[in-house]
Order: structure tokens, then C-alpha cells, then sequence
């Protein structure tokens, strides 16, 4: 049975080029449309071979598109651990505790000398001076006297001294009566008699050279100090 060709009467709509340029599906459907009209003996089994593909296609195209439009979640980001800073320089932080140091005896010149005095107000001897000066300045609580101080720290030559080494001298005709804090360039700083004040004096003069009796070093280079002294709280 012959089927004539259709055309479109839709206004504007195209003739037979316009079939020409419809999508495949549309043309498997006019095919099977010509198919069941053409042939009275197709059964439903047989249309249903041809169908149920198309089906199964139309069921996969519905699924990937779904598919496609689920956003995929974010996974959270692991950020990287925090990146410790490096430990101070050990150096560094003696420097500046002999800076401080230094600088903390500086404050005290001209502070008059008083005979067992503790207090930059009422005066300083020798040993009260450098009790003030290592509190003060880095925290450290020395022992009372000039003798006690000399137990502690690391024997250090002449030759060797740094800033912020303590010196000893015998003055009163016995070993380690007096003592100050040495400030370099063969200078230290100290509190040196009644009437007088605190100053700077220079090791290498006659009176102090042949009166020196050793120096300790309380600032070492891995700790910043020894672990003789008591940390003031």
C-alpha cells in the first residue's frame, strides 16, 4: 500500500527539505509509523522488538542527563600544617642579654657608694651594684657578696673577658673582696669606695692590674646563663 510523502502545512514550515534537516528520532518514529500501516500482520511482539531499544535508549539519555547535572560536592581541603618558626638563634639572644646588661650598668654611674648598700637610692657597694645591674637587666638573683659571687659561673682568663663577665680584685688584702662587671675594651664598671661613685675604670692601670684576681662568666653560649644562679621571680 502506498503511503504519500507528507509535507508541512504549518505556516512558514518547509517541504520535503525540512524532513532532511529533523532530528533522527523523528525519523525512526515516521519509519515505524509506515511500518505498522504497511504491514497488517505486524503483532504486538514484534513491535514491541523495535519499541522497547528505543525505550532503553530514551531511559539512558534521561540518566546521563540527570547525571550531568548533579554538581559534584566539594571535598573539604586539608590545608597544611601550620610551619613552626625557627627557635631563636642562641647567639642572638646572649648578645642581647649582654646588651641589656651593659647597658642597664651604664644607667647606675655617678649612684654614690654606700658600705653595704643594696639600694641605687640610698647607695650601692660593690657587690649591691652588681646584684642590681644582673636583676634588673636579665633577671638574675646573685648572692649578697663578692666572695659568694665568685663560686659561681665559669673561670675565665684575662685574655678571655667579654662583656658582661664579673671581675674580682683583692682590695682588702684577701682574695676576691671586691668585684664589678666588665664592660670591654679592658674596661669594667663597679663601685669602687666611700666617698666616691659608681664608674668606669680601665683593668690595665697599676692599681687594678696587680690587684685582679680572676673572672666568672654567668652568660654562657647555650643557656644565655649558668645553672648556678637562681632566676628571680
Amino acid at each position: 500500500m502506498h503511503v504519500p510523502s507528507q509535507t508541512s502545512n504549518a505556516p512558514g514550515g518547509s517541504s520535503g527539505a525540512s524532513h532532511d534537516k529533523a532530528c533522527p528520532t523523528l525519523r525512526r518514529v515516521f519509519a515505524i509509523g509506515r511500518i505498522f500501516h504497511c504491514n497488517p500482520s505486524f503483532t504486538a511482539y514484534s513491535s514491541m522488538r523495535i519499541v522497547a531499544p528505543m525505550q532503553i535508549r530514551a531511559a539512558l539519555l534521561a540518566l546521563f542527563l540527570s547525571a550531568s547535572a548533579i554538581q559534584p560536592a566539594h571535598t573539604a581541603e586539608t590545608l597544611p600544617a601550620p610551619v613552626e618558626a625557627p627557635a631563636a638563634d642562641v647567639l642572638n639572644g646572649q648578645a642581647s642579654s649582654v646588651h641589656e646588661l651593659v647597658n642597664k650598668g651604664m644607667s647606675y654611674l655617678g649612684i654614690r657608694y654606700r658600705f653595704g648598700g643594696t639600694s641605687p637610692e640610698t647607695g650601692l657597694d660593690c657587690s649591691g651594684l652588681v646584684q642590681n645591674v644582673f636583676r634588673n637587666a636579665i633577671g638574675l638573683d646573685l648572692p649578697r657578696t663578692a666572695r659568694e659571687m665568685a663560686s659561681l659561673g665559669d673561670k675565665i682568663g684575662r685574655q678571655d673577658l667579654k662583656p658582661g663577665d664579673l671581675v674580682f680584685f683583692n682590695t682588702m688584702r684577701r682574695a676576691f673582696s671586691h668585684v664589678g662587671i666588665y664592660v670591654g675594651d679592658g674596661q669594667f664598671l663597679h663601685a669602687p669606695s666611700r666617698g666616691g661613685g659608681v664608674r668606669v675604670e680601665d683593668m690595665g692601670s697599676s692599681y687594678w692590674a696587680k690587684r685582679f684576681n680572676g673572672a666568672r662568666r654567668l652568660l654562657d653560649e647555650e643557656s644565655n646563663t649558668t645553672d648556678l644562679p637562681t632566676l628571680a621571680r
